[in-house]
């Protein structure tokens, strides 16, 4: 019993240390969503740290999600922004200032500086036909420290495999030039994860310098087989870099309505009210 109580004391502290943090990255499916019925369904994910959108309207529809969030959680200030690019399709993040701090981007790549410490990644707007990536880089108090950028890339075939191979060199001459912090990237990137996807020229580009966290089930099961669209297929996805040793990540895709990893397999209903994809989430673990 008291070499079993030793051993107790010297795993503990390393249990204990360990610090998580939530994300969600999340097509908001601007144009055919209601940003009310949204925010209700993001206050229903419990605690999440930042968000990363694409798809989103206007500056109106981020304001809708921050107050819904502020609401839910009394005495917490959301910090959110949005692209200046992107139309009605834009990008957006937010995160918790109680559990970060933004501060500038440390790297050497080309990146242009849009207020409160957040930049876009122009170089990803292949011939500024599309739009660029939205990042910041952050802090957190127990030491946690790491870029964090959300992205939409070009759809579909034709056109859109040439362009998004294009995409992925220029997201891996981003991961180059920055620092050697962890890079952490998601969003709708089109690439068909579960459709043969992984045999596309950008995927495999990727491969280079970033790794893709594979959604899986609580019981072990591949989620490839459930879809984070509508249709079926898994467009969202999230890649880091320079991912530190003693970090465990791991992804899942949540129903769009309450706190339930998806559980539901292939195309599931659409309509006016709710996006037409389904939240992913990250988990982070810092030992």
């Amino acid at each position: 019993m008291r070499y079993l109580c030793l051993i107790c004391l010297l795993i503990w502290p390393t249990v204990a240390s360990a610090e998580e943090y939530r994300g969600i990255f999340w097509n908001l499916e601007s144009g055919d969503s209601d940003p009310q019925q949204l925010a209700r369904q993001m206050t229903e994910k419990g605690k999440i740290d930042f968000w990363g959108f694409s798809e989103v309207e206007n500056q109106r529809t981020l304001d809708i999600l921050e107050r819904a969030l502020e609401k839910a959680s009394p005495g917490i200030d959301y910090i959110t922004k949005i692209t200046e690019e992107g139309n009605e399709d834009r990008l957006a993040l937010i995160y918790n200032s109680q559990r970060f701090t933004a501060v500038p981007y440390s790297g050497q790549a080309k990146v242009d500086d849009i207020g409160g410490q957040f930049f876009e990644v122009d170089e990803i707007n292949i011939n500024g036909r599309i739009r660029p990536a939205l990042g910041v880089e952050l802090k957190s108090s127990t030491g946690a420290h790491f870029v964090l950028l959300v992205q939409h890339w070009k759809c579909c075939g034709g056109e859109g495999l040439p362009l998004r191979e294009k995409q992925a060199i220029q997201l891996n001459a981003f991961a180059q030039r920055s620092p050697q912090l962890p890079l952490i990237s998601g969003g709708d990137y089109n690439i068909l994860f579960n459709r043969g996807g992984m045999r596309q020229t950008a995927f495999r580009e990727l491969q280079d310098h970033w790794q893709y966290l594979s959604p899986r089930t609580r019981i072990g099961k591949s989620q490839h087989e459930f879809g984070s669209h509508s249709r079926g297929a898994i467009l969202d996805g999230v890649f880091i870099t320079h991912r530190p040793q003693d970090w465990t990540l791991r992804t899942t895709i949540m129903e769009r309505k309450g706190l339930e990893e998806v559980n539901r397999g292939g195309e599931f209903q659409d309509n006016s009210r709710d996006s037409d994809h389904r939240p992913l989430l990250v988990v982070i673990e810092c030992h």
